[in-house]
Parts: structure tokens; sequence; C-alpha cells
């Protein structure tokens, strides 16, 4: 054994720190290095620019790198556009677009996977206006942030971004961070604008459930930071729907209703507290978020096929100092009707509640900051939550380990 063990022990090498630091150097430059070895030979080229074009950042920081500029890099040169499977469209500032000059670029990309667009404004002119024009491209990811549009008319019930969304047959993952998407097979975002007037939200919400296929939708993220009253229509339609996380920011969540929703099996409820300075506002904004996560809950019949709930606890803006009075605010945290309500879902196996991940670590995984007068603290806010739930498996979790 020790000559095995003295053995493994001289084959170890030790590598210089300054051979260290070149190789993170040129890990971080990668794509220079791979650049200049792409002007030395047509052999290097063809390797070199498998990997550089993989992914397409378009700006409009300088000329040559706007759309205009990436159009015709993709004219001159088609067999460079084979290359591409990512294509992030990041355009601040007041540049408009069409839809249809975005549909001349994207048709010359065979190989798209996933597309991001960010900040981008659009112009609905007759050239395009209600045009379908299907593409040959299943996209793993469509994200679209806030991306804005100038419509010609006073209507509200149409939006250019739908005749982008309907450019694609499908969309594995879909972003809708204040717009748009197409028949969607894994997952969807919808995070409701906040500056959008209600009635075009309400507009274009009844628009997307006439022209988007939501019907395979397994997983939702639901992050309303406005209103959500007019999304049930939407969230009744998912009915392939297995797990779903919901924002309790919104003040109307009580509007959802997920009885409907017969397949479902995983809910999450993210609850923030938005505490900008005094530590005393948690447990009473804990506790009021938690009526709205009860009532939402209520909408499930005891037959639901919901077998796990998670609830994460998380503030924001808490000094460090408060942390200690964490436990004390948990404890004061008043659970309501919750427990009896979680009780009667009889196909419930598992209750995780999750507490604030920007606590301090509470055991030896890290020395140098961990807390252990606040783990102890915690340890007991966890018993008293279980105490509540009495007669049912609760698992408490700091950093995503039991306590």
């Amino acid at each position: 054994m020790n000559t095995s063990s003295n053995t493994a022990d001289k084959s170890a090498v030790i590598v210089p720190i300054d051979i260290v630091y070149n190789i993170t150097y040129y890990l971080a430059n990668d794509r220079v290095t791979l650049k200049s070895c792409s002007l030395v030979s047509q052999e290097w080229h063809a390797v070199a620019r498998k990997h550089l074009l993989s992914s397409i950042l378009v700006h409009n920081a300088r000329e040559e790198h706007n759309l205009s500029g990436f159009h015709r890099f993709v004219l001159e040169d088609p067999s460079s556009c084979h290359f591409i499977t990512t294509l992030r469209i990041a355009h601040k500032g007041s540049h408009w677009n069409t839809i249809h000059g975005i549909y001349q670029i994207l048709k010359q990309l065979p190989r798209l996977r996933a597309l991001a667009i960010e900040h981008l404004h659009v112009l609905d002119t007759a050239e395009c206006a209600h045009r379908d024009v299907m593409l040959p491209i299943s996209l793993e990811l469509l994200s679209l942030t806030d991306c804005s549009a100038a419509t010609s008319g006073p209507q509200v019930d149409w939006h250019p971004f739908f005749d982008l969304i309907n450019m694609f047959p499908t969309v594995k993952t879909l972003f809708l961070l204040t717009y748009p998407t197409t028949k969607v097979g894994c997952a969807m975002h919808y995070e409701s604008p906040e500056i959008r007037l209600e009635d075009v939200d309400r507009a274009f919400l009844e628009c997307l459930n006439q022209r988007v296929d939501l019907s395979e939708v397994a997983s939702l993220v639901l992050l309303p930071r406005a209103h959500l009253r007019h999304f049930q229509p939407t969230l009744s339609g998912l009915h392939s729907l297995k797990s779903i996380l919901i924002s309790a920011d919104a003040s109307d969540i009580h509007f959802l209703g997920l009885r409907s929703l017969t397949s479902l099996e995983v809910i999450e409820f993210e609850v923030y507290v938005f505490n900008l300075m005094l530590v005393q506002s948690v447990a009473p904004g804990f506790t009021a978020k938690l009526r709205l996560v009860n009532h939402v809950l209520e909408t499930l019949p005891p037959s639901s096929s919901v077998s796990s709930i998670r609830i994460y606890l998380r503030t924001a803006y808490i000094n460090r100092g408060d942390f200690e009075q964490f436990p004390g605010q948990i404890n004061a945290v008043e659970w309501g009707a919750l427990p009896s309500t979680v009780a009667s879902l009889r196909n419930l196996s598992m209750l995780a509640i999750h507490l604030d991940p920007s606590l301090p670590p509470i055991d030896a995984t890290d020395r140098e900051n961990m807390d252990p007068a606040l783990g102890e603290g915690l340890g007991a806010s966890a018993q008293r939550i279980r105490s509540k739930f009495d007669g049912m498996k609760v698992t408490v979790l700091s950093h995503g380990r039991a306590i």
C-alpha cells in the first residue's frame, strides 16, 4: 500500500505559477487566439471559424457590428452561416428595425438554436404586417427582453413581434420578458411588463392565447411584476404543465387558479420581502404573502396530482448586522391556514421551505464566514416551522442543506 502511495506522489507534477497565469490568460482570450490562428492558413481558418462563429453578438455600438453590418456579413460569406448556433441582438438606443429585416437575416442561419433579443425597437410596416412566414428552424431558446414596437394604428390586439414568433415551428424554452413566442415544447417564462398599460397587456395576452400553442408546455416560471389578473386564461390552457414557479410579488396573485392543471406535480413559490432598512418589516411581509400562497393552493382539488411544494422565503436589502434577528422574525411569521390547506392534498409527499440564501452559512463548509449563533437560532426556527405542520414531513433548508 505504501509503495503504491509513494508512486502516486512521485507522479504528481506541480505546475509553475507563471505557466498557470499563461494558461488562464489564453483561456480568457481564446477567441483572440483563435482569430490569430485563423489567419495563418486556410486549414487553420476552417477549424477556427467553427468556434469563432458559433456565438454572435450584434449590437449598435459600431456600424459594422449592428444588424445591417451583420446582414452584409451573412450575404457576403454564406458558408459561415452554417457555424452560427447562437445569436444575441442587443440594440440599446433609438435604432428602429422591421420584422421583415430580421427575417432576412434569420433565414440565412439554418443551424440557429438560440435567439436572444434585447432592447430592440420594431416598426410596424405594411411590408411585413400580418405576414405569416415560417422558418425551418426549431429553437432551443427564444428570449425577448424589453423589446418594444411602434404600431401604425390605435389597435392593441396585434403586435409586430407575433410575426417574429410565428417564424419558428417550435421553441423548447421560451422567455417572455415583456413580450412574445410560438409553439413551446418544454418551458415558458413569463414576466408581465411594468410600464405597459393594463388594457394593452390584456389585449396582448388574448392575442397570445389565440396565436400561440402552449399545449405541450411542461414547465412555467411566472414572475409577475405588475398585474396578473388577465393571465388566468393562458394558465388554464397549459394542460401538460407539470411544474410551476410563481413569484408572490403581485398583489393580484389571488386571481390565479390551479384547478384546471390536472398534470401539475411540482409547485414552487418565491416569497420576497423587500426590506430597505427596518428588519421589523420582515415577519408581517412574509405573513401577508403566505396568505396569498395559501389562496392559490386552495384552488387545488384534494385529488390533485401535486406531490411536491417548495416555498422560498427571501429578503432583499437586509444589513448583515440584522441577520441575527432573522430567526426571531421567522418565528413571528403567521402561517395561518396554510398547514391545513397543504395537509388536504392527498398526493403530496414533500413540503420544502427554503430560507434566504443571502444568510451566511451555518455549518462548517465555510468556516471563515459561518455564524454558529445564527445556525443555532435557525435550527430552533426550523423546529418551530415543522411544529406548525403537525403530522407532515416538512424539510427546512438553508443553502440547500436541511437544518
